[in-house]
Order: C-alpha cells, then sequence, then structure tokens
C-alpha cells in the first residue's frame, strides 16, 4: 500500500429534487483510507468506460442488493468511522 497523508474532503450535499445546498462539511479521511481510494480510483483509470456497461452492471448491483447496506459490507475495498485517528476496515 502507498503510503498518504491524511486527505480533507469537502463534502456538499445538495437537495436533488429541488437543488439548494443542505450540507456543507470539511472532514478529513484517514491516511490508510485515503490510500486505498487513491488506488481505487487509479485502477479506475486505467480501464476504458462505458456508458453500457456502466448502466448494466449498476442494474445488476440494484437487482442483488436493493438496499446500500449489503453492498457496502460485502463490495466495498475499504471503509472508515469518521472522528477516528485511523479507523480503516479491509474487508
Amino acid at each position: 500500500m502507498l503510503s498518504a497523508p491524511t486527505l480533507l474532503v469537502h463534502v456538499v450535499l445538495v437537495d436533488a429534487d429541488t437543488g439548494p445546498v443542505e450540507v456543507l462539511r470539511t472532514l478529513t479521511w484517514p491516511p490508510g483510507f485515503a490510500c486505498r481510494v487513491a488506488e481505487t480510483v487509479g485502477r479506475m483509470l486505467t480501464t476504458s468506460y462505458s456508458e453500457a456497461v456502466h448502466d448494466a452492471s449498476l442494474d445488476a448491483l440494484y437487482r442483488a442488493y436493493p438496499s446500500t447496506e449489503r453492498p457496502v459490507a460485502e463490495r466495498a475495498d475499504v471503509t472508515c468511522v469518521g472522528g477516528q485517528a485511523e479507523s480503516v476496515a479491509v474487508p
């Protein structure tokens, strides 16, 4: 795993139906989590993108996992809990 500093992240939550910004937050990701996210994004950048393949993959995920809890627990490359110095879980 590459070493990485703590990553500062700006989060903007927008109401998708009406458009106004609901939440603005700045937070940090622990180094281990930030590194795993960077590795995953790097892997994604090395593959070609096809909207049709993306849509079919997303449809298959929604059919297999109608709620979000299971895919996060079973398919996430890495997870973390905010507010802790280093709390990275690698499934």
